[in-house]
């Protein structure tokens, strides 16, 4: 005869419950977690993409003309004197007021002449980089480009719009000791007629409610000391 097996049926208490009930809340947590923190970096990197999008025409066009730079070469060129005209391709950047907010300003010979119209010459032009406001009062970086002319006087109905809604436009200057300094002359003794290294800009700009940053360093590919 054979023996009765007997099967108990066994089923979770309600601790063993409530601990898996706790680990699934813990792991739909972290799961959550690791998921904003995947969407914020997204958007973080769109955003610094968009950034680049929109300001590397203009800080592209300033490295052109900064490669094509002309000075006078050191033979030719002599510190000017109370009576003497002032060095048609020195290097003049501060910093002016729009407004009331403060912007960098940066002027130079450059052979990177863009020309309009029938006019097709080329040569030394003079290139101003700065801020004016249009109807609106937004902050508008323009690009100032007169050939053949020594002076940093631009023309802001004309002049080439570069960027819109701009916040920042501040322009570093680095000697050759690695000092960095808020405004440059190189037609002054203070610089020893020379130019800077290289010239880090700083552009910021309004994307919708949101404020953009976007930094880099410009090489200045030519140097002058005094004669």
């Amino acid at each position: 005869m054979c023996p009765d097996v007997i099967i108990k049926k066994k089923g979770f208490t309600l601790i063993e419950v409530l601990v898996a009930v706790m680990v699934l809340s813990i792991l739909m947590l972290m799961l959550f977690a690791s998921f904003q923190s995947f969407l914020a970096s997204s958007e973080r990197l769109d955003g610094k993409e968009r950034a680049d999008r929109v300001a590397t025409p203009a800080l592209e066009q300033l490295e052109k003309d900064l490669e094509a730079l002309f000075v006078l070469p050191e033979p030719r060129f002599m510190p000017e004197g109370p009576d003497d005209m002032p060095d048609p391709s020195r290097l003049i950047g501060k910093e002016t007021t729009v407004n009331g907010q403060m912007f960098s300003r940066l002027g130079f010979a450059s052979l990177n002449h863009v020309f309009f119209g029938p006019d097709k010459r080329n040569g030394v032009a003079r290139m101003v980089y700065y801020i004016r406001t249009d109807e609106g009062g937004r902050f508008l970086l323009c690009r100032s480009d007169r050939l053949g002319e020594t002076g940093d006087d631009t023309r802001p109905c004309t002049d080439p719009v570069l960027m819109t809604n701009v916040t920042v436009f501040d322009c570093r200057f680095v000697d050759g000791e690695g000092n960095e300094h808020q405004y440059w002359d190189s037609g002054s003794d203070e610089f020893e007629y020379d130019l800077p290294r290289y010239i880090r800009v700083r552009i910021g700009f309004l994307e919708g409610e949101e404020e953009r940053l976007v930094e880099t360093s410009v090489a200045v590919p030519v140097s002058r000391r005094r004669v």
